[in-house]
């Protein structure tokens, strides 16, 4: 968490800093204003990071009803194990995205149990990347591997959009799949 609040304060906080004390140095004296711009801006950037980090924590927690131990990370990843035949649980998959607001399914292939999805643009993110990995274990069980991304990897914050995105497929295939637990 520190880590990326740290490069949420060098991304936010040092341009603002840097645009502040030029802006300041066109005025009266230039050393004195160029370090109280300075000053200002990592003041500025400070306030912004915590903020947007805070924001980023909050919204992160109510993601997710019941998830105690979550990741603060932009990219999120879960398995879950459906006792059902591969055909059923890709389909019941397949299904499982319409759960997610403007997801459109760009690929899918049975024969490598692969699904790959696009969730549109939210002011969370810019879209999501969603992938869907099945391995069958037996003729009734299959595991469906669940990763959700955002569209853009230089997102830093996602608001938990990508943690919510994986707890809704894995409840809908936990709920359908008549099991309530991994």
């Amino acid at each position: 968490m520190i880590k990326l609040y740290l490069k949420l304060f060098i991304i936010s906080g040092f341009p603002f800093a840097l645009i502040t004390g030029i802006i300041f140095s066109y005025k009266d004296g230039v050393l004195n204003n160029v370090i109280f711009g300075t000053i200002s801006g990592l003041l500025f950037g400070l306030t912004a990071s915590s903020l947007l980090m805070f924001l980023h924590i909050s919204l992160s927690r109510k993601a997710v009803p019941e998830k105690k131990d979550y990741d603060l990370a932009v990219h999120q990843k879960d398995h879950v194990k459906v006792p059902l035949p591969l055909n059923e649980t890709f389909i019941l998959c397949l299904e499982s995205l319409h759960t997610i607001n403007k997801c459109k399914i760009e690929a899918q292939t049975l024969f490598q149990g692969k699904i790959t999805a696009r969730a549109g643009l939210n002011w969370k993110t810019w879209g999501d990347i969603i992938s869907l990995k099945l391995k069958k274990i037996n003729n009734d069980t299959t595991y469906v591997y669940i990763s959700s991304r955002p569209y853009a990897r230089t997102t830093l914050l996602d608001f938990g959009k990508n943690l919510q995105n994986v707890w809704k497929i894995k409840e809908y295939l936990l709920g359908h799949a008549g099991i309530d637990g991994n």
